[in-house]
């Protein structure tokens, strides 16, 4: 997470109204930027695979990234 994200979420009360509305401004660009290059990314894929199939890859790399992250959880145990 970016430092202009964190301190959105926790509203911290140091930043002024202006500073705060700039982050949320930016915070929605990269968020509109993620679900272009998403758009964009699928729009290739289904050149090559079939709905299904980029359904189902879609469901692998959640499944692998869950997968990756309670290896991760585990490990600090």
């Amino acid at each position: 997470r970016s430092m202009r994200q964190l301190r959105i979420e926790t509203g911290a009360s140091t930043a002024s109204d202006e500073q705060l509305l700039a982050d949320l401004k930016e915070l929605m660009n990269l968020k509109q930027k993620e679900v272009d290059l998403e758009r964009e990314s699928m729009n290739r894929l289904l050149k090559v695979i079939n709905p299904h199939q980029l359904a189902e890859l879609y469901k692998a790399e959640r499944d692998f990234t869950r997968e990756v992250l309670s290896t991760l959880r585990d490990r600090r145990k």
